[in-house]
């Protein structure tokens, strides 16, 4: 089983719904209704191995996923699996609109200034609806992180073939 194609974060298991092995899943999406028609998905915990599970239900509850596997029968088994990850492969998904990215293909490229310092490279896309990169900036404190918000006036390019990312350097953004 390659589980190295399931790279999109769908989100979280929070709770239960329900007696019949109903889970909620908690997402970062800013458009949840792209994650409807997927039909597999990969559990991943600390301590735990890796499972490939197929989607028996999956509907929207306000900011929340209802999650039911074929794996999954009972509360009890939903109830073992709250705070696992969920992730999706890509090529379950629809494609993207122009300007919209995944957050896998963001993490990692590199960060420069439009005027082609490198400043560091996108460790993480945080935020409750991913409106922040998270810098892990370059320089004598390398663990030190920046984050810049997503709009496109501060990030005027993303590159994902290039693997690069350009920032708009206002006064204070970097200041150290």
């Amino acid at each position: 089983m390659n589980t190295n194609k399931y790279d999109v974060h769908l989100g979280r298991i929070v709770g239960c719904h329900g007696i019949k092995g109903t889970m909620k899943v908690k997402t970062n999406f800013n458009d949840p209704k792209l994650l409807l028609n997927v039909d597999k998905v990969l559990i991943v915990g600390k301590g735990i191995e890796s499972k490939l599970a197929s989607i028996q239900d999956c509907r929207l509850n306000g900011d929340t996923f209802l999650l039911t596997l074929a794996e999954c029968s009972s509360r009890t088994d939903a109830e073992a699996m709250v705070s696992l990850d969920v992730y999706v492969s890509k090529s379950e998904l629809p494609d993207l609109e122009e300007d919209n990215w995944w957050v896998s293909d963001l993490v990692g490229l590199s960060v420069f200034s439009t005027e082609g310092e490198e400043l560091g490279t996108v460790l993480a896309v945080v935020g409750a609806r991913s409106e922040l990169l998270e810098i892990k900036r370059i320089g004598p404190d390398e663990q030190e992180t920046v984050l810049v918000p997503f709009v496109r006036e501060l990030v005027p390019t993303v590159d994902i073939p290039g693997k690069r990312i350009e920032i708009k350097m206002l006064p204070g953004l970097f200041a150290e």
